[in-house]
């Protein structure tokens, strides 16, 4: 990656007013604090798309994960095995330690996909290529010079969708410091301590685009031992945290906000194929190994804050890969998207907040057409003879069971509150850069559409907004975040009928605000489920959106306890997990979840900006 001006500027000014860099003491946090166990916490720095996975009580490595087209694959169990016991494993952010009955085994990232295994001692180790997956075509090769092994073979995938059965994998090691022994019919390899009982590998691994000389000329430039790769590592963190700045004030919140950057970190990843050349965010690296639509816009209220190129990218990733009729994927993986369905079309909102941060018109220039022909996808491909986009796939409003379409597709409050939200945000990217006309475009698009809205969700009787049945006209009266979001935009509903919706029923303890804020379904609702993923849970993504909905309309004594509430949800948890209980809070699905870690640490950007405001 390369380095930013800004980048060390910022840093610069953040040793000058806090004595100690933040990535500095995200790093101290979390030694001790972590484990890389399992595929969703696998060992991923440098943006990797392979993860290593290890076990407290064995030696050695015990995985491979391939974060690869939307489903991990595990290589190995155990990948590389050692002859010595484990006494103590030691996770840091950066390295693994094993202490053995004779020395230590270090572990440490060197590069993108690559690592260097360092062990001092006697303990001699196994690497078994093909490991427990059946992998086909398996071969070996030798390098002319003998210090550099390559295997090859073509890995089953895990997702029935792909349209590849298998895909190439391509693993080279180089025997630095040690001896070793090559079984071509077992596929394995045995390397030994050389006489001073010193034993040091360089691997290097790649999915899909296989370059054998890029591998070579990689390994052949590994650092000599894990303190030199070390120190690489350190300068990526240091570069990937960039200017975010942070304040916690206990040490458990410290520690928890160290484990969300750490997750946005190991979530960033450069996967090749369709997602080449740009930093992808996969919302969970072992479980969502993809690029998703609407999870990529809310990763960004952290990344924004973090290396410039994460929060572009991210969105790059999404408009540069339109389909031609304008269609934005659902989720993007290296050679497939998700047909059928979109998700929310956020983008919009996203992009115009991260333009008013950089103010870069060159870029606004690039991304205004783009979300121009997504919008105009949505009013062509989506539009209802209401005059209003339906859903007919509970997937595209990403609320997967959500109660809402129970009964068939709906006019979506959702859905239709994110295209309004896009379309004010083209008005105001044209206003940025001088496009008038399509200014006044997006303007007249935006007064007309949420008249639209207001006439076709609004019941004046219960002085709230409902999903419409797409089949009869019918109201689905069930309170959900989605009742409340229309408030977010320009919609012409009286200031008075905006601000008692939100007393009466967002602010009731009985209906919205009870133990743990904004159910995803209304806690007096017949379908609330408390733990049911879309059927009663609290989801962050939507339960932020609400928070701005309190802002917007004036509530801000409301937003702030609101807000906390929700923040220390998730630092009690500490896991930063995908979901939470709406009556207990515990954490449920994924645990390192991108954008439960990105709104986590927007909110306490937000609480330091409102305590240094007074």
């Amino acid at each position: 990656m390369k380095t930013h001006f800004f980048v060390g500027f910022m840093l610069f000014i953040a040793n000058l007013t806090t004595g100690q860099p933040v990535y500095e003491w995200i790093l101290s946090s979390l030694e001790g604090q972590i484990a890389y166990e399992s595929a969703e916490n696998s060992f991923s720095p440098f943006y990797s798309d392979i993860g290593l996975g290890f076990a407290s009580k064995r030696t050695g490595i015990d995985a491979l994960y391939l974060h690869y087209n939307r489903k991990t694959n595990r290589l190995g169990f155990p990948f590389l095995q050692c002859n010595e016991t484990a006494l103590h494993t030691q996770y840091s952010p950066l390295s693994v330690r094993q202490s053995t009955p004779s020395g230590e085994i270090h572990t440490v990232f060197f590069d993108r996909n690559s690592w260097i295994l360092d062990a001092r001692g006697n303990a001699t180790f196994v690497l078994n290529f093909a490991g427990d997956t059946l992998i086909s075509q398996p071969r070996l090769s030798l390098a002319a010079n003998d210090s550099i092994i390559l295997f090859e073979g073509y890995v089953p995938t895990q997702d029935t969708r792909d349209p590849d059965a298998y895909f190439p994998l391509i693993i080279g090691i180089r025997i630095i410091e040690g001896e070793f022994d090559l079984y071509h019919d077992s596929f394995s390899l045995e390397i030994k301590p050389d006489a001073q009982h010193k034993l040091v590998l360089a691997f290097s691994v790649n999915m899909l685009e296989i370059d054998r000389k890029r591998i070579r000329r990689l390994l052949d430039a590994a650092p000599a031992g894990h303190e030199q790769a070390l120190g690489r590592s350190s300068e990526w963190f240091q570069e990937t945290v960039g200017p975010l700045q942070l304040q916690p004030v206990t040490e458990v919140e410290r520690r928890v906000l160290s484990r969300a950057v750490l997750t946005l970190a190991f979530n960033s990843c450069r996967a090749p194929g369709y997602l080449a050349d740009r930093i992808s965010q996969f919302p969970s690296r072992g479980g969502y190994p993809t690029h998703y639509l609407w999870d990529t816009c809310f990763h960004n209220l952290a990344l924004e804050q973090m290396h410039p190129d994460l929060a572009t990218d991210a969105l790059d990733l999404l408009l540069e890969n339109l389909r031609c009729d304008g269609k934005m994927a659902h989720f993007m993986c290296s050679t497939w998207m998700r047909p059928q369905a979109s998700q929310p079309p956020l983008a919009g909102w996203a992009c115009l907040r991260l333009f008013e941060q950089r103010k870069s018109t060159d870029w606004a220039k690039k991304i205004l057409p783009l979300l121009i022909k997504n919008t105009d996808w949505w009013l062509t491909q989506r539009i209802s003879d209401r005059g209003v986009i339906m859903c007919s796939d509970p997937l595209e409003t990403g609320w997967d069971n959500t109660p809402r379409l129970d009964r068939g597709p709906v006019l979506a409050l959702d859905m239709n509150t994110y295209l309004l939200l896009q379309i004010q945000a083209c008005a105001e990217l044209a206003k940025a850069v001088g496009e008038k006309l399509i200014a006044e475009q997006m303007d007249s698009l935006s007064r007309d559409y949420g008249k639209k809205m207001f006439d076709v969700f609004y019941d004046a009787e219960s002085n709230l907004f409902y999903d419409v049945l797409v089949s009869s006209g019918e109201p689905v009266k069930i309170i959900t975040p989605a009742t409340f979001l229309p408030l977010l935009t320009s919609i012409p509903i009286p200031d008075e009928a905006a601000r008692q919706m939100i007393r009466t029923v967002l602010l009731n303890p009985k209906k919205m605000n009870g133990a743990i804020p904004f159910p995803s379904v209304a806690y007096d609702e017949p379908d609330y489920e408390p733990a049911q993923w879309w059927r009663g849970p609290t989801w962050l993504a939507p339960a932020y959106l609400l928070l701005q909905v309190l802002q917007k309309q004036g509530f801000d004594r409301e937003y702030q306890e609101i807000a906390d509430r929700l923040y220390q949800t998730v630092i009690k948890d500490g896991e930063i997990h995908e979901l939470f209980d709406s009556q207990t809070g515990q954490g449920l699905g994924r645990s390192q979840q991108g954008w439960t870690a990105a709104i986590l640490i927007k909110l306490h950007l937000e609480r330091v900006q409102r305590e240094e405001a007074g």
